[in-house]
Order: structure tokens, then C-alpha cells, then sequence
């Protein structure tokens, strides 16, 4: 309908955010037959969805991209990193989420949380300034002075999650890659970029 108004009236931006299959990603397992049944549900509301604009009588000047925020991989509580056994309560003012995890400590505990940490298996550790850069976490102030970043498929926590399925470990990993498809009057016909980051896509819009 927000195509069909006016020219004046209608919209240069539009874009829609479907929750799923995040939710039975993480409930079931990214490879579960339930997982499997919403990807196709999904498939089926973008075939709508494109076909809609494909009947539109301006559709040759519309531009479509479909995207995800991340990807999914098994997780399971046999890889579990405890963080119970390294962190000192006393050290820390806050430790905030699990993959990946900041760690904002207290006066004179930088160091001891580090060090507590640092050769750990199955866990990446560093200060806040030495965060790799192809990261992209930038400066914000939300960031802790320690940051945790579990071994795709583990997590480092106070608990073990009782889901199936978990995102947020290294972009580089195949199972957090997305898929990114764009077609329209913008787009080259027919080109595949197999270097894509989804940072790219604020500017790309923004353009």
C-alpha cells in the first residue's frame, strides 16, 4: 500500500524486519527440521513480497535488498567456558552478555581480570584497546575494559544458555555469514562480491 501512494506521498525508504527464523534458530538449532520449515516460510512471503513489486507499474525504478543481521551456529552446554572459576566478583563492576562478553572492571583490576583470562582455550581475550579492527566495535563507551569472545560454538559465561542455536562470535566465520541480494535500476545485473560486510550496507543505503 506504501507503494501504491502518490508519488508526492510516497516513501523513498522502506524496511521491514521479519523476527524469524531467529526465534526457532536459537529454540531448535539452525539445522533442525523446525528451523527449516520457517526459512521456507519466510522464502514464501519474499516470493510475495517481490512479486507485488514486480506488478507495480513503476516497478523498473525500485531497488530491493534482502538481507539478515547474522547468522546461527549449534551451541550446546558441552562447551561451556565457566566464567565462575576465573572472574573474582570483587574485580568487576559489570559483565555484560556472553558472546560476545564486556567486562567493565574495577579501579586497579584491569590487569587481574586479563590475566586471569588470557590463556583460557576456547575463548579469545583482549583490552578494550587492543580489539582487532576487522571486528568493527569501534570506540563506544559500551564497550568494556575486557572483552570475551568465545570459540564459535562456546560460551563463556556465568551459566550455560539452555537454547540450541547462538550468534555473535567472528564475522569471519562461514556460520555467521548472511546472505545479501539486491536487485533494481542501482544494482549491477549478475555480479557476485564473495567480500560483502554488513557495514557496508548503512553507506550503501545511505548513497
Amino acid at each position: 500500500s506504501w507503494l501504491n501512494k502518490p508519488e508526492a506521498d510516497r516513501p523513498d525508504l522502506i524496511m521491514l524486519y521479519i523476527e524469524e527464523p531467529d526465534m526457532a534458530g536459537h529454540n531448535f538449532g539452525p539445522k533442525s527440521e523446525e528451523t527449516g520449515k520457517i526459512v521456507h516460510r519466510v522464502d514464501s512471503l519474499m516470493g510475495v513480497l517481490s512479486a507485488q513489486i514486480a506488478a507495480l507499474p513503476y516497478a523498473d525504478r525500485v531497488n530491493l535488498i534482502v538481507t539478515s543481521d547474522h547468522g546461527m551456529t549449534d551451541i550446546s552446554p558441552d562447551r561451556f567456558v565457566d566464567a565462575t572459576l576465573y572472574l573474582n566478583p570483587d574485580w568487576c563492576e559489570l559483565v555484560d552478555g556472553t558472546t560476545p562478553t564486556s567486562i567493565f572492571t574495577k579501579e586497579g583490576y584491569r590487569d587481574s581480570v586479563y590475566n586471569a583470562l588470557k590463556d583460557i582455550e576456547h575463548i579469545d581475550v583482549w583490552k578494550k584497546e587492543d580489539i582487532p579492527t576487522e571486528i568493527n566495535y569501534g570506540t563506544s563507551d559500551r564497550i568494556g575494559d575486557i572483552v570475551v569472545a568465545p570459540e564459535l560454538g562456546w560460551q563463556f559465561a556465568y551459566k550455560p544458555k539452555t537454547s540450541k542455536g547462538a550468534h555473535g562470535y567472528f564475522p569471519q566465520s562461514p556460520d555467521m555469514q548472511v546472505m545479501f541480494r539486491a536487485y533494481g535500476p542501482d544494482f549491477k545485473q549478475g555480479y557476485v562480491s564473495e567480500n560483502f560486510v554488513n557495514v557496508d550496507i548503512y553507506p550503501l543505503l545511505a548513497k
